[in-house]
Parts: structure tokens; sequence; C-alpha cells
């Protein structure tokens, strides 16, 4: 039954139904396991665990899953996406509203871009002293994934870029605790009800962070002036029909 691949530890979740690692015997994905700084993810008798007496419910694995296997009660990476699109100020950033940006993936990077009319900036500012970016690894993650996302906007041939802000601007600093509860009353609630009626027009199996982007992508189809990616690039290199 599906709910023997259900396991949970304080506020983060796991579907074994929906992981690479469980489903396939010969598959060998830990991307999870190796972005988590406090080493709460790991394999226990070839079966995923999370250790909850580790786990902080920093969030920092969500955007490592390729199959979002790994949910967060009090963010929603998906969610805060779709809600972006209705705030003013167009800044992602772990003291605000957000998670850890190591939350997004790529695919979340590039909707972000698409979907606004204004640029969008990633704030990554406060990683430096993050006791979670252990040896600069979140960090780096999220910098790449960025970096990665402009790389694909380019090839496309859109004018679209996510901005990178590495000075930090004078402002309050909220405890972590209030940080997560803000964004689950915010981000989650306003967005989680978009996500859905998105996502119950597809196939359960389709991650929701590709469908969002196939409508983003979608909406800029005229703009696009180069639909074949080069192989080195991520996602395809087929044409974008």
């Amino acid at each position: 039954m599906a709910v023997e691949f259900i396991k949970k530890a304080n506020l983060l979740s796991y579907a074994g139904t929906k992981c690479l690692n469980n489903d396939y015997a010969h598959h060998e994905c830990t991307f999870c396991m190796d972005i988590c700084p406090e080493d709460a993810l790991g394999l226990v008798r070839d079966k995923f665990t999370i250790k909850g007496d580790a786990c902080t419910s920093c969030a920092a694995c969500l955007g490592s899953c390729p199959t979002e296997a790994l949910t967060l009660e009090t963010f929603d990476p998906n969610s805060f996406v779709l809600q972006l699109t209705s705030k003013e100020e167009k800044v992602v950033s772990c003291k605000k509203d957000s998670a850890c940006l190591a939350a997004f993936d790529i695919h979340h990077f590039m909707t972000m871009s698409l979907k606004n009319d204004k640029p969008v900036s990633c704030d990554l500012s406060h990683c430096s002293e993050c006791p979670m970016n252990k040896e600069s690894a979140l960090f780096d993650e999220i910098d790449a994934k960025i970096s990665l996302a402009n790389n694909y906007l380019a090839e496309l041939g859109l004018e679209k870029a996510l901005e990178k802000v590495t000075e930090k601007a004078e402002e309050a600093k909220p405890g972590r605790f209030a940080m997560f509860k803000k964004a689950h009353n915010t981000v989650k609630q306003a967005g989680v009800e978009g996500a859905t009626d998105m996502f119950a027009q597809y196939n359960s199996n389709i991650p929701l962070k590709m469908v969002m982007l196939k409508n983003a992508l979608r909406e800029h189809m005229r703009d696009i002036t180069n639909p074949k990616m080069k192989e080195n690039l991520v996602f395809t290199s087929q044409e974008i029909d």
C-alpha cells in the first residue's frame, strides 16, 4: 500500500512512490542526502530514512529532488513561485518570506524569471554567515542553479535573467521560527490553491515544477528565437514544440 512508503519526521515528509532511489532498484540518486547540511537524510538497510533528531526542517533538500518526493509543511516552493507574481517587490530572500534558496531548483528559478514582468532578485548575501552553509556547499548549489537557469534562458534567446544579490542591506533579522511561521501563513496559504488547481489538470506523476515551467515557456513561445538547446545544457537537446 502507498501508505507504507510515506515517512515523516518533524515537518519534513517523504513519499517513496515518487523517489527514484526507492522506485528503481538500480537508480542511485542521492541528491537530497548529499545536500543536507545536517546529515539528516540517509539509507538504512537500503531504505530511505529521515533522522528526525537531526532534521532541522531547513528546506535545503527540497530543490535537490527531481521528482518532488520531499515536502515541507511550512514551505512549498511551487506556491512561493506562483505568489511571487502578485508581489510588488520581486525579491527571493531567506530573511523575508522564503526558506533557504536551495529549496528551489532550476525549474523554479526559470519560472520565476519568465512569470514576472520585473527582474527577480535572489538574495545570497546571508549565505556566508549561515550555519547551514557548511564549506559553502549550499551557496555553491544555489549559485550554480541560478547561473544555469540564466544560461538556459539566454540560449533560448529570451531577454530574461535572475539577479544575484551578494551585498547585505541593512534590515531587521527575524528569528528562524518567525521566518518559517510567516512563510507558512502567507506563501503556502496564498499559493497552494492555485498550484493545486494547475496540478489537477495533469498526470500526478509529473512534478508540478515541470508543469509550471512548461506553462511559463508557452507564454513566451513568440519570443523564443532558438528552440533547440545545446547538449551541455539542462533538460533537453530536442526542439520545444
